[in-house]
């Protein structure tokens, strides 16, 4: 019994392996399509999906370091991508938001063929339904047990 739980868990983590290896190197050949690099390209995920967000939060959730975060910013700020402003009431703390080009650059992504978006889409739309929300649940699952486990 114990051999084969061994073997779950290890068959497990070498597909877990594969899938992010396979993520990883769309994700970087997307951000290198648009001349972005791929901590800029995850931020800008990110921040489309939340709508807005503070710099602070941006930096625990993506728990990049504090140069890399900053750097990051300033480019897409540049890249008129993105827009900063002062939180209000605390005007040390930045709000993070699209501008409309990066909303446009966003929205090409899902439109792009062979962009991490639209090939992922793909692999999930293969997917029944049901083998779609077991597989989700099953990540969410074992997501949450990990994280509970990294707190104790």
């Amino acid at each position: 019994m114990k051999n084969h739980s061994s073997q779950r868990v290890t068959d497990m983590l070498k597909s877990v392996e594969r899938v992010n290896r396979g993520l990883r190197k769309l994700f970087q050949k997307t951000a290198a399509d648009l001349e972005l690099t791929a901590p800029q390209l995850m931020l800008l995920t990110i921040i489309a999906s939340k709508k807005e967000i503070t710099q602070k939060q941006l930096g625990i959730e993506t728990q990049f370091p504090k140069s890399t975060l900053s750097q990051s910013i300033d480019a897409l700020v540049q890249r008129e991508l993105l827009e900063r402003y002062p939180v209000e009431g605390n005007r040390r703390e930045m709000q993070l938001v699209l501008s409309e080009e990066g909303k446009s650059v966003m929205d090409s992504i899902h439109e792009q063929k062979g962009s991490y978006y639209t090939v992922l889409k793909e692999a999930v739309d293969g997917l029944s339904e049901q083998q779609a929300n077991l597989l989700l649940n099953s990540l969410s699952q074992i997501a949450l047990f990990l994280e509970k486990e990294m707190k104790e």
